[in-house]
């Protein structure tokens, strides 16, 4: 149906638009020349037909012989055409009309009669196939939900399957790492325009003790979490250092004061050091 409309637009503008580009494009207008005189009133070169159809907005011009008309019987006569111009030529009056209502129009000068047929490009476009139809009305073809779940449930799951294969990757690599090796990781992602940045960075020492020594120090303050790791012998030679990081970002977290990117870049610099200095503790290489 859609398809039928835009041919259909198409034409209506070919219609209404052609003959107008023909008319400018040709000084040769689309006419009835009256050559044959009787008794004065002008009788046209092909009284039913003229040299080529014309159509609906073409320019007809006439040229009207008499000693007689006048330019308002002449008016009178073609009023059911556009007048668009009528011009004196001596004894002959020149008249140029036009019609945009198709079909046989005759105009009896006298006691001769000038016959102009009006012909409409629609009347000449294969209309076969185009607007072919039918009034019986179309039943509304019954929604497949079958086949919808078949194409809908394999998608889905497909796309679920990929997740979970993603997750699982990721998981398996991250269980592969070395708790120092996920501390540095997380860390590493961390960004420092982040307001809680620092709480983060806290909370990436806060895992790797957990996965190294099994202590259970989340949600605990900085105090019980000294309390809780002195006693590790790779961690007591630097618990004075993480006992003075964490007070100074306890500073920052409750004061309200936001650190400078300079503090931050330093805090992070300081805490890798001591994870790194108990890492090689633990190797046995301090």
């Amino acid at each position: 149906m859609k398809k039928i409309k835009i041919v259909f637009l198409i034409v209506i503008v070919f219609l209404f638009f052609v003959p107008f580009f023909a008319a400018a494009e040709s000084e040769d207008t689309a006419g009835i020349e009256g050559t044959v005189e009787t008794q004065g009133v002008p009788e046209s070169k092909d009284n039913a037909e003229s040299e080529r159809n014309i159509y609906i907005g073409d320019l007809i011009e006439l040229k009207i012989t008499s000693g007689t008309i006048t330019e308002d019987e002449l008016r009178e006569k073609f009023e059911e055409f556009d007048i668009v111009d009528i011009k004196s030529d001596g004894e002959s009056y020149i008249i140029t009309i036009r019609s945009f209502e198709p079909g046989e129009k005759i105009v009896k000068v006298g006691n001769k009669e000038i016959v102009i047929d009006i012909k409409s490009t629609l009347d000449e476009i294969d209309n076969e196939g185009i607007f072919e139809g039918s009034f019986e009305p179309k039943t509304g073809g019954k929604f497949n939900i079958a086949g919808y779940a078949a194409f809908l449930f394999p998608c889905v799951f497909f796309l679920c399957g990929i997740m979970l294969l993603v997750t699982f990757i990721k998981r398996k690599k991250a269980a592969s790492l070395i708790p120092y090796q996920l501390f540095v990781k997380n860390t590493g992602a961390l960004s420092p325009n982040d307001a809680a940045y620092l709480v983060k960075l806290t909370e990436c020492f806060k895992k790797y003790i957990e996965d190294v020594y099994s202590y259970s120090i989340r949600g605990k303050t900085s105090s019980e979490i000294i309390g809780e790791i002195k006693n590790i012998k790779e961690i007591d030679p630097f618990i004075k250092n993480l006992k003075e990081w964490l007070y100074e970002c306890d500073i920052f977290k409750f004061s309200g004061k936001t650190p400078a990117p300079e503090d931050k870049k330093r805090l992070f610099e300081s805490l890798m050091g001591i994870v790194g200095k108990i890492e090689k503790t633990k190797e046995g290489e301090v």
